[in-house]
This record gives C-alpha cells, sequence and structure tokens, in this order.
C-alpha cells in the first residue's frame, strides 16, 4: 500500500498527463471561455473527489500537502493554457481580414471560422491568395453580396457535386447571404469528406 503522505505526488503527475492527453487529443473546442469553464469545473471536481474518495475514505494525515495543492493548481490552470494557445493558433491576418468586412459578411466569416475551427481544432489557418484558406483544402471568402465557403470535391459523387455551386472543376462552393443560412451539420458533413 502507498504511503498517505505520497499519495499526492503520484496523483500529480498522473493526472497531469491525463489532462493534457484530454485537453489535446479529445477537445476540440478553439473557443477560451469553453476552456476557462472546463478548468473551473475540473479544479471543484478534483477538489470535491479528492475529498470524498480519499480524505473521507482513506483518512490520510495531513493530506493536503504542496503536491496536492500543486494538483489542483495544474486541474484548473491547464485547460487555460491550452486553451489560450489553440485561440492564439488563429492566423491574425485572418482576423483582421474577417474584421474589416461589412454586415452580413463579417458575422457570417466569424460563424464559418468558429465551425471551422471548433470541430477541426488541428487544420492549419492561413491568408492565402488574399483570403481565408483552411489546410490547403478549403476556405472561405467575403463577396460583395455573400460569403463563399469553397472545398476541393474529390471525395465527392458527381450527384453530390451538384447540390454546390460555382464552375471550378477542382472546388465548389456554398454560398451563404445570411448567418442564418449555415448549416453547421452540413459544413461538418462536406468538411469529414474534403480532409479524408
Amino acid at each position: 500500500m502507498v504511503p498517505p503522505l505520497a499519495i499526492g505526488w503520484i496523483i500529480a503527475p498522473i493526472g497531469t498527463v491525463i489532462t493534457w492527453w484530454v485537453l489535446f487529443k479529445k477537445i476540440k473546442s478553439s473557443d477560451f471561455k469553453y476552456y476557462l469553464i472546463l478548468g473551473i469545473v475540473w479544479g471543484l471536481m478534483a477538489i470535491i473527489l479528492d475529498y470524498f474518495f480519499i480524505v473521507k475514505l482513506l483518512n490520510p494525515t495531513d493530506y493536503y500537502k504542496t503536491s496536492v495543492h500543486f494538483y489542483y493548481f495544474l486541474t484548473f490552470t491547464l485547460p487555460w493554457f491550452v486553451g489560450s494557445k489553440k485561440e492564439n493558433n488563429m492566423d491574425q491576418k485572418v482576423l483582421e481580414y474577417i474584421n474589416k468586412q461589412k454586415s452580413p459578411q463579417k458575422e457570417i466569416c466569424k460563424r464559418l471560422k468558429k465551425v471551422f475551427l471548433k470541430n477541426f481544432p488541428n487544420v492549419k489557418e492561413e491568408m492565402k491568395l488574399g483570403v481565408p484558406y483552411y489546410g490547403n483544402k478549403f476556405y472561405m471568402v467575403a463577396l460583395k453580396d455573400q460569403v463563399n465557403f469553397g472545398f476541393e470535391i474529390k471525395n465527392f459523387s458527381k450527384e453530390e457535386i451538384k447540390q454546390f455551386q460555382g464552375g471550378g472543376k477542382t472546388v465548389k462552393v456554398l454560398e451563404i447571404r445570411t448567418v442564418k443560412e449555415i448549416n453547421e451539420s452540413k459544413i461538418i458533413e462536406i468538411l469529414m469528406k474534403v480532409l479524408n
């Protein structure tokens, strides 16, 4: 059996590794607010579960030592750190491009960007050919009356391609004129095929 005074030094590294793995591999969001809330929830869970399953159940003397406080600190702050990194992964020039658009193109671009990065956080965002590009596979461009969400069509059948707009042979678009026209599930479905 592990000495009660060593429990914290065992839990801290194990908890830290698991937390990193979950944050980078399982959580897809790039929204910092999400990570802020996540850090608070995880931290509170760690404190409450420790109290009931270690302090009350095992009744160690002097459990709350530096290692345990360090574990609580990491549980609160790791999500915030990862969230800030994922949020900062956004290309500054893309933000400038979006912010200079008029309404409703600006709001459409913001929403599309959020859909892209929330569901596909590992796709590289950059400016290419003057427009926001994602992983060299899809893009968005603000036009006079709409925003076009463009993407490669090599993984689509001829029947599927007919539902899209654009005259290109390798790329088609969805024309989006209002934020309400954004069908997130359809965009995710398209991107799953584009990125395969």
